[in-house]
């Protein structure tokens, strides 16, 4: 859902572009920059954007989604979401509580990084340091 918003009119042309590349032969090819947010390859993108009934568990812009994948992980569950150029439809705050109210995980610290986009460009360090006081208490 956020890349048909990212990429809007695009999208499809992004779609067809790489089904294009991948019958050529060239699956492990680059997508051209401006159709993800960090490089990645014809056969990667097709993957998670085309044919990815398995893997479309974070959709965090459906309402009526009940999370099933994640609420089966009995583990202690960290996660965190930037705030600037981050791959969601809502603002990371508005998300942080959906997720918080779907998840049925005692034991989750789930935030944002404010100032972090979806790589956590140079707020790496604060994002391991909250992993290591994380894994502390765990």
């Amino acid at each position: 859902g956020a890349q048909r918003i990212n990429l809007a009119d695009k999208y499809d042309y992004a779609i067809e572009y790489a089904m294009a590349k991948e019958k050529k032969g060239e699956a492990e090819a680059l997508m051209p920059r401006e159709c993800f947010i960090h490089p990645i390859s014809v056969k990667s993108y097709l993957r998670y954007f085309k044919n990815n009934e398995k893997i479309n568990f974070a959709q965090y812009g459906n309402k009526d989604y009940n999370y099933e994948e994640l609420n089966n992980i009995t583990v202690p569950l960290f996660m965190r979401w930037g705030n600037v150029f981050e791959m969601i439809e809502q603002s990371a705050d508005e998300l942080v509580e959906i997720v918080k109210a779907k998840l049925q995980n005692e034991k989750q610290d789930i935030s944002y990084i404010d100032g972090a986009n979806h790589g956590y460009t140079d707020k790496e360090e604060l994002v391991a340091n909250e992993m290591l006081e994380f894994l502390k208490r765990a």
